[in-house]
This record gives C-alpha cells, sequence and structure tokens, in this order.
C-alpha cells in the first residue's frame, strides 16, 4: 500500500494514550494502529493481504478438539450416516 496522502487529526488525551498503549502492545507505530482502524472501519475492495489474514487467523480464539482419532471416528460415522454427503 502506498502511503501518499498525510492526515492530520485531533485526538483527545485519553484517545491518545489508547492508541500509544495499542502501539506499544504490537511493537508497531501509532499510524499504523490508526491505519489498521481505518481499514476495520471502512473496508475496502481490496483482497485482505497474507499477513492480515494471519493476524486474523493468530487473534482467533483456539478451538479444543477430541483426540485425533475420536475426530475420525466421528467423521467416518458421520458420512456412514449420511452416505449422499460423502465424496465419490
Amino acid at each position: 500500500m502506498s502511503k501518499s496522502r498525510r492526515v492530520q487529526i485531533l485526538v483527545e488525551d485519553e484517545q491518545y494514550e489508547r492508541l500509544e498503549q495499542e502501539a506499544e502492545r504490537r511493537g508497531g507505530s501509532v499510524a499504523a494502529v490508526v491505519r489498521e482502524a481505518i481499514d476495520r472501519l471502512l473496508p475496502g475492495d481490496t483482497a485482505m493481504t497474507l499477513t492480515e489474514a494471519a493476524d486474523v487467523l493468530l487473534e482467533a480464539t483456539p478451538v479444543e478438539l477430541d483426540d485425533w482419532e475420536v475426530v475420525k471416528e466421528d467423521l467416518v460415522g458421520s458420512t456412514d450416516e449420511h452416505p449422499e454427503s460423502a465424496s465419490p
């Protein structure tokens, strides 16, 4: 993304503190936090970048699964019960 425009805004002290805290938490800049907030609030037509997709996945809540053998048995059992949904 080309950064070709400069934007100057005034924010309340408390808002700026929140921006600084988030930037510090991420190890980035206040400007990067503002750009991401704009992208999240006003998404463009462009596809998500690999980095953004990775961030979404890494921020997701982990899902607890049973042991693989139990999951596999459940999956095989479900295709036996519904053969029309099984792959050919």
